[in-house]
């Protein structure tokens, strides 16, 4: 049985997953696109839900995801060690677009928005 828990640590939220042996934290690397599904940003976080919220939320207004408008959370995958999450993130930003849409479509094939299902 796992167990999920929000803890503050140095400013930040992080979510604590964790069972009767391991504690860890998950690192998710994610690509959103725009409405039409013509423009892919990749990043990598530890905390999803914020992240997601601060690209939709516009706090940056220069950023990328503002001003291509990549709101749209369509792939992302979760790892236990940030060291391979940001490996797998500088990995994937250097794929070709082709590359990318396949593995989109591979797991979620109508280009639907995660963020709206958890």
């Amino acid at each position: 049985m796992h167990f999920k828990n929000e803890v503050l640590f140095d400013d930040q939220r992080l979510i604590i997953y964790y069972n009767q042996e391991q504690c860890y934290i998950m690192y998710y690397v994610y690509i959103l696109t725009n409405l039409s599904n013509t423009t892919l940003y990749v990043g990598v976080t530890n905390n999803l839900t914020k992240r997601i919220w601060e690209h939709n939320s516009g706090i940056n207004p220069v950023s990328f995801a503002s001003k291509y408008k990549t709101f749209k959370l369509v792939y992302y995958e979760a790892y236990t060690d940030i060291k391979t999450a940001i490996r797998r993130e500088k990995q994937l930003k250097r794929w070709r677009r082709e590359w990318k849409r396949d593995i989109i479509t591979k797991l979620n094939p109508n280009w639907a928005d995660l963020s709206k299902m958890y």
